[in-house]
Parts: C-alpha cells; structure tokens; sequence
C-alpha cells in the first residue's frame, strides 16, 4: 500500500493550541496515521470539547488532553514530566499554538459582537 510509510503507529503527537479547528483537524489527520495524540491548550473548555467531538470518530484511548500555557516555561516542563510519567515521549509536535485575541485563559473562545 503506498501509504504504508505515513503510518504513525506507536508515535505519539502533542498538538499546542489544539481547541482551535486547526488543531482538531491535525488530531484528525494524525488519528487516521495511527498516532496517539496528545492535545494541549490554554482553554480546558475548549479541550474538552475537542476531545469529545473525536471520540465520536476515533479512539478515546488515543486522545490525552493537557492543559499547557507554551508561555510557561515551568507549565511546559510540568507538562512533559505528566507525560513521562505515564510512559509517554512526544515524537512529533504540531506547533499550531497562535496568539488570539478573541481566547481568554480560563475561559477559551469569546464571542465578538
């Protein structure tokens, strides 16, 4: 099959600024290549939400979400420490963190009027 050399079995992928649609559709693109994907934001609201919207169509086993401010350095290392704790070292990252007016730490997207 030629798209046997995309597959990402075994790997594990953490998407920065993943509540956001860009960062589901990665989850997804990632999802399908086999990967278990690790989902980090600012905005537990919105990553929650995320996460349940892919578990309707990939494996709940293969979604961990966390909570990571990327302008924390301490938050970033707290993190990677939870993460090896579990037996867990990111082989890709999925950069797609931005920074966005309209998204409030505590309480992730605010409507604009």
């Amino acid at each position: 099959m030629a798209f046997e050399k995309y597959k990402l079995n075994g790997k594990v992928a953490m998407i920065t600024g993943a509540s956001g649609l860009l960062g589901k559709e990665h989850a997804k693109a990632l999802l399908e290549a086999g990967a278990k994907v690790v989902l980090t934001d600012i905005s537990e609201k919105g990553l929650k939400a995320v996460k349940e919207q892919l578990n309707e169509q990939y494996n709940l086993d293969s979604i961990i979400t966390e909570y990571m401010d990327v302008t924390n350095e301490k938050n970033i290392k707290d993190t990677e420490q939870k993460l090896s704790e579990q037996g867990l070292r990111i082989d890709i990252l999925v950069n797609n963190d931005a920074i966005d007016p309209k998204v409030n730490k505590n309480e992730g997207l605010i409507e604009s009027s």
